[in-house]
């Protein structure tokens, strides 16, 4: 015998090649069709079943609530239900946070709202980032906000002195308004002393 017919012999029988299943006939493809949309409803109808039983002893304000933080979070309803107040706490102080980062740090949270995957990656440093970015950024948008508000003082004096402004002047002064942070109340102020000092 040769080497090539021990081998032969060493290897398992071959294997019955399988049949093909026949196709499905148009029959077959309607009923389980059929049988998936009734299945499909059941599913409906017994999440339904689910929710109103949920539903019954929430009061309208605190479903409210609930769809909010839902909306909010991603959170199903079973969880955030019983958790509620906790839930809104936490998605307040994420709100607080990220209106932080936005005012505080515009670059870095561009830079993560631009990719979730940088989000994902920095999610343990963001503290870390903030203050970096901050650092950085702060002294530029410090310098940008004085020369902001004295320009919008220089606007708002012209317009005490003259009583009016140029169309253009006065867009500048609204759009410097809506740029800067400015105390009204101590604006409304330091004007009422000015007019009263001016009468007398």
């Amino acid at each position: 015998m040769n080497p090539l017919d021990v081998a032969l012999q060493d290897l398992p029988p071959p294997k019955p090649i399988p049949r093909p299943t026949p196709a499905p006939t148009p029959v077959d493809r309607v009923d389980a069709l059929a049988e998936m949309l009734q299945r499909d409803e059941e599913e409906r109808r017994k999440r339904l079943q689910q929710s109103i039983a949920q539903g019954k002893d929430l009061k309208p304000d605190q479903a409210a609530s609930v769809i909010d933080v839902q909306r909010k979070t991603g959170w199903p309803a079973p969880v955030v239900t019983p958790n509620l107040s906790q839930a809104q706490s936490l998605v307040e102080q994420r709100s607080d946070t990220l209106s932080r980062m936005i005012k505080d740090s515009p670059d870095l949270a561009k830079w993560l709202a631009e990719d979730a995957t940088r989000a994902a990656a920095a999610k343990d440093d963001l503290h870390s980032l903030g203050f970096m970015d901050w650092l950085f950024t702060a002294p530029g948008r410090q310098i940008r906000q004085v020369k902001a508000q004295e320009e919008y003082a220089d606007l708002w004096e012209q317009r005490r002195r003259t009583g009016a402004l140029t169309p253009a002047q006065q867009k500048r002064l609204d759009e410097l308004d809506g740029e800067i942070d400015i105390d009204t109340d101590s604006v409304s102020a330091v004007a009422s002393a000015e007019l009263a000092s001016s009468r007398s």
